[in-house]
């Protein structure tokens, strides 16, 4: 069995609120201890690597604390957590990639909240799949639709101004294209 499987077996013939308690929440706090705890058992990366957090465990602490209340050795676990590290290393090697416009853009009394709700202007978004073709297909394809966008806008950016270059975001690498030729300059991150 995974060590997921283990807790949630044993789970299943014990109350989570209980657990929840012994593992140091306060009544209180029990409910969105024991989501965290159901969240954990539904991740396939037992809630490593989850944003949800408190104020009491780290995400590996909380782990830890919930097999040490369930009598769960984490230890003979060791080969499960080493896959769900691999699996997540693999996995942010494949950030969506996109393309984040640089404009001539200068501060005056726009309002931020406005600023932030337009701020999607700045990024054209490209397919997950770019990843998986050869570079130099994918810097000719990302070339074409940056003239294309270029060309559309005439230049310009509504409220944000002059384009003044395009940068590519793939991976740990940045291609930037400037609007004269539209020619890729790559910069590692």
């Amino acid at each position: 069995m995974t060590l997921q499987e283990t807790i949630t077996a044993k789970l299943l013939h014990t109350n989570i609120s209980d657990i929840a308690r012994h593992m140091g929440y306060s009544n209180p706090k029990t409910p969105s201890a024991c989501n965290r705890i159901t969240q954990l058992m539904n991740d396939p990366s037992l809630g490593l690597y989850s944003d949800s957090f408190d104020f009491k465990y780290s995400n590996n602490e909380f782990l830890n604390k919930l097999c040490q209340t369930l009598n769960i050795n984490i230890a003979e676990f060791t080969n499960d957590l080493t896959i769900t590290q691999n699996q997540h290393t693999h996995d942010q090697q494949f950030i969506r990639p996109y393309i984040r416009i640089q404009t001539d853009f200068k501060r005056s009394n726009e309002n931020l909240y406005y600023l932030g709700h337009h701020s999607k202007r700045l990024y054209l978004n490209l397919d997950f799949n770019i990843n998986s073709i050869p570079s130099q297909q994918q810097l000719e394809q990302v070339s074409a639709l940056i003239k294309n966008h270029y060309t559309v806008n005439n230049g310009k950016l509504d409220l944000w101004g002059t384009i003044n270059r395009y940068v590519l975001v793939t991976g740990d690498t940045k291609h930037v294209f400037d609007t004269d030729n539209f020619k890729p300059t790559n910069l590692k991150r």
